[in-house]
């Protein structure tokens, strides 16, 4: 039940894309909806996606696929719309897509600025995620392409197009139409809807005009290679707090996924992290991130006034697993809120958003069953086993520091590549 709304994406396989137009990919999104077309101005565009849609959005998406462990990504230009508006989107997805005017520098300047600002006021509010980026990026091929889509390695490249923009202009025009001419096919589409059943024919026969206004034409697959990130690396901020990171590929350190992990995670962010770099440590927060297709695994402090010392606590973490003895109540507990995290409540549009990139993952019910089923299971010798993976991790994990005087200070007194954030 969706209240007459249909929701629609659009999602083009990136395969054919090469690496080095893939920083350009934030703002080739924002110029479809935000340049103007060959039939109106931006402004009139945008009146008429307020008129016609509940709203129009258009990102790439790096992804990890499950059993080849290789990156999958897709540029998705999405949209909803009632069901009496329909035929109006699947217009304006065809104007925005192929019609997009690239040639208005002044534009392009002002979204370009725009956007460098973003990424410059994101440091201090969002550095874990700025560490989490960098970590993820030293560890898998999907990170990297991500970060360098929306991390540090997009913001300096930002930086040189905004500093040196008039001369750089042709090029980047030229790209911007490249990346059209990439993405923008009939053989590499695929289409999710989330609607009502009753209006699938309708929504079905209006996206048809979309894809038969798609040219048609076969692209080889790019060989993406990404300049990986420093092993460890300090990132440096005019800040007076820091974020700190630690993190490492499970899967090259011999580990083989169970669901239990999502128990022993959850419990370390709501007790040990949570007592030793919250409330000891004094950080806004902490917490540990895995993704169970690449295989990266972090930990990250939030608004950290330590750096050396969260750092013994990621490693110290391994001796607490080995050594933790929890009541049955207390396992229960940390199975609950797993449980809890793992089935959250979702609204119809983010139903099919999950289940079109289990869909593009190869994510299936029967794996997700498995994996619910092995978290239900979770016993203390499970919390003991990955003690000896965070063993690991200590020994052998990569760092990355944000912050200022503390991070520096550290960096140098441990030879850590150090470099303006």
């Amino acid at each position: 039940p969706t209240s007459g709304i249909a929701y629609v994406t659009l999602a083009f396989d990136m395969a054919a894309l090469p690496t080095r137009l893939v920083p350009l990919l934030p703002l080739f999104s924002r110029a479809l909806l935000e340049m103007g077309t060959k039939q109106r101005s931006y402004v009139d565009l945008g009146l008429l996606v307020a008129a016609r849609t509940g709203g129009m959005g258009a990102s790439p998406v790096f992804m990890t696929g499950r059993e080849t462990r290789a990156p999958l990504s897709h540029f998705m230009v999405s949209g909803k719309a009632n069901l009496d508006r329909i035929d109006g989107l699947a217009e304006l997805f065809r104007e925005i897509i192929l019609e997009t005017e690239f040639d208005n520098l002044e534009r392009f300047r002002q979204m370009l600025f725009e956007e460098r600002a973003r990424q410059e006021q994101h440091l201090v509010p969002a550095g874990h995620s700025v560490v989490l980026a960098r970590l993820a990026a030293a560890r898998s091929v999907a990170g990297g392409l991500s970060e360098l889509a929306d991390g540090i390695s997009n913001m300096d490249i930002i930086r040189d197009w905004a500093d040196n923009l008039d001369e750089r202009w042709p090029d980047l025009k030229a790209d911007l139409s490249a990346i059209r001419d990439l993405l923008i096919r009939r053989d590499s589409l695929l289409i999710n809807t989330t609607l009502e059943e009753r209006h699938e024919d309708a929504v079905r026969k209006s996206m048809k005009t979309v894809v038969k206004a798609l040219p048609a034409r076969a692209l080889a697959e790019e060989k993406w290679t990404v300049n990986m990130p420093p092993l460890d690396e300090a990132l440096l901020i005019p800040a007076g707090v820091n974020y700190v990171g630690k993190g490492a590929n499970l899967y090259e350190l011999g580990y083989k996924f169970h669901g239990s992990i999502n128990v022993v995670l959850k419990h370390l962010r709501t007790t040990w992290l949570w007592d030793k770099v919250r409330v000891q440590g004094g950080a806004y927060g902490a917490f540990s991130s895995f993704d169970r297709f690449s295989g990266s695994f972090a930990f990250v402090s939030y608004r950290d006034p330590n750096v050396e010392r969260t750092l013994g606590i990621y490693d110290d973490t391994a001796r607490y697993l080995q050594n933790i003895d929890l009541s049955p109540l207390e396992l229960e507990r940390g199975i609950i809120g797993a449980i809890g995290d793992l089935d959250v409540y979702q609204l119809p549009s983010a139903k099919g958003s999950s289940s079109f990139y289990r869909h593009l993952i190869g994510d299936t019910r029967e794996l997700r069953q498995q994996m619910r089923e092995e978290m239900l299971a979770t016993n203390i010798d499970d919390f003991r086993a990955l003690g000896a993976v965070m063993a690991k991790v200590a020994e052998s994990g990569n760092i990355c520091l944000l912050g200022g005087a503390a991070v520096e200070e550290l960096a140098k007194e441990k030879n850590i590549l150090t470099r303006r954030a």
